[in-house]
This record gives structure tokens, sequence and C-alpha cells, in this order.
């Protein structure tokens, strides 16, 4: 059997979980194989023709262009870092087991799970911590993964990063996390920590139900 060439993609293990739960340090681990890629929570990529929704796609949501950018995307990726295969964790995708199989079929999907209420409290420091502003690190990885023709999607987004959190009743709350649907509304009407426990609750739910499908 010849050996497999960069990028190519066979395999990917994909690590699905609530935020918060050691997606970060088991992909970490695994980088360490020396034929394995790490590719951190490509949010634009995963939500490429379906930005108008949630983070909760579908099986219909995976059309044939939306597939094939997102495996594009991931080759080039795992090409740039010179391996074959590669490791992935996005704790949306929690909430789109199916359209993920859909994507990439060959798949390992690996879901962590970690005490919801430890996890809860450490979604609610990070909302505080790290929901506003505009880090360098994050500007620079969002930037190359747009498309320039679909910018006008994440504006919004940006503009709540960049304005004080003074103006959020103009325009809009700062968001953090898997976008659960109805997010914006919960956050303007129910207290943090319990947005922060929904959050947890629908990623873990909606990845052991779909999970345990497959």
């Amino acid at each position: 059997m010849s050996e497999a060439t960069p990028g190519q993609q066979d395999a990917p293990i994909i690590i699905i979980g609530a935020p918060r739960s050691g997606t970060t340090i088991l992909s970490r681990v695994l980088e360490a194989h020396p034929d394995l890629a790490l590719i951190g929570e490509p949010r634009l990529t995963w939500r490429h023709g379906n930005e108008r929704k949630s983070d909760l796609l579908l099986l219909e949501d995976a059309r044939p262009e939306v597939i094939a950018h997102i495996r594009e995307r991931f080759a080039e990726e795992t090409r740039g870092q010179g391996k074959r295969r590669f490791v992935e964790k996005s704790p949306q995708n929690s909430l789109r087991v199916d359209f993920v199989n859909a994507v990439f079929p060959d798949a390992k999907i690996v879901h962590i799970l970690r005490d919801g209420r430890d996890s809860t409290l450490s979604i609610f420091d990070h909302w505080n911590r790290f929901s506003g502003g505009l880090p360098k690190r994050w500007l620079g990885r969002r930037l190359r993964e747009v498309q320039w023709r679909r910018a006008p999607y994440y504006a919004k987004d940006l503009i709540r990063r960049a304005l004080p959190k003074s103006m959020a009743p103009v325009v809009g709350p700062r968001l953090w996390g898997p976008r659960i649907p109805g997010l914006e509304q919960m956050v303007r009407e129910m207290p943090l920590l319990e947005v922060c426990a929904l959050q947890w609750r629908m990623c873990v739910e909606a990845g052991c139900h779909r999970g345990r499908l497959l």
C-alpha cells in the first residue's frame, strides 16, 4: 500500500464536547503524534454557507458545495503543517454531529464529557473574561477563515466585540461559545449562569443523542 500524501484527510479525528470539558488538552495530547495536524476551532469554516443559522446544523445543511469548501480548507491546513491526517476540536460540533459526519463520513468522533457543574462554572468564567475586545490572535484566525463576500454575515459580531460593553443596548450583547438557538435572546432575558448551563446541556444532549445513532 502506498504511503498517504499530506492533506489527504484519511480518518480524521474530531473531538466534540461542551465548552470547557477538556477538548483542548485531549487535542494537544493527540497532536504529539507525528502524523497528526491540529486544527483549532475553525468556526467560520464549519459555518460556511450556513451563516444565517445557529451552530445547530442539520444533515440537510451539508450541501455538496458546503462539504467541498470545508474539506478543501481542512486539506489546505493539513498540507500546510506537512501532515497526512488531522485532529480537530470545536465544541460547536456537539450540536451538529450528523452534519459533521456528512462532511467527513470516515471521521473518528470522540465525545468527551465533564461534570456539568464544573463545566458550567468554567463557561461562566470564560463569558466574563473573553466575550469582549478583539484579541489579535482571534482576529487573525477569523480573517484567514472568512471569504470576503461572506464577511457581512459576521460584521455584527465584529462590531459588538470592538465597541464598549456600554453599547450593548444599541448593538446587542456580546456572545461567547456555541451559538445555541435563541442564544442572543437568552442573554438579554436570563441570568448569564443559566445561559451557560443551557449551553452545556444542549451540547451534551445533542452530542450523546446523535452520536449514539451513528
